[in-house]
């Protein structure tokens, strides 16, 4: 019974209030690093926020998406060598200090990983 009882505690979904914030994604999307900023906000299931890309992007992409029972799933626009692309991530939220999940790249069905900690509070946030 204690063992069940335990396994169940493990099992449950992180809390959607350990979601907004700064959170620093790592991975890989077909051979390219992943290595970027996202600030989430989040008002319900709804969620959106901003994607930077680095240093310079102050502005970041918008992205939109949702939270619910653990499972977060957003995108947000970008391009490659011009062609204009969608990049969707569906994950799960592990903890309050860990995001693991698949990205996927529309229209050239290019896949990857990541795996998303909380941004420490002494580091800039976008």
């Amino acid at each position: 019974m204690l063992l069940t009882l335990t396994l169940a505690t493990l099992l449950q979904a992180a809390p959607a209030d350990t979601i907004p914030g700064s959170w620093h994604f790592q991975g890989d999307i077909s051979g390219f690093p992943l290595n970027q900023v996202c600030t989430f906000t989040l008002a319900g299931t709804p969620l959106s926020g901003r994607w930077v890309a680095g240093a310079g992007d102050a502005d970041g992409i918008e992205l939109l998406g949702e939270a619910k029972d653990g499972n977060i799933s957003f995108q947000h626009g970008g391009e490659y060598e011009g062609e204009p692309l969608t990049v969707s991530y569906t994950g799960k939220v592990e903890s309050a200090t860990l995001m693991r999940g698949t990205i996927l790249v529309e229209p050239f069905d290019v896949t990857g990983y990541f795996t998303a900690t909380p941004v420490p509070k002494e580091e800039p946030q976008p």
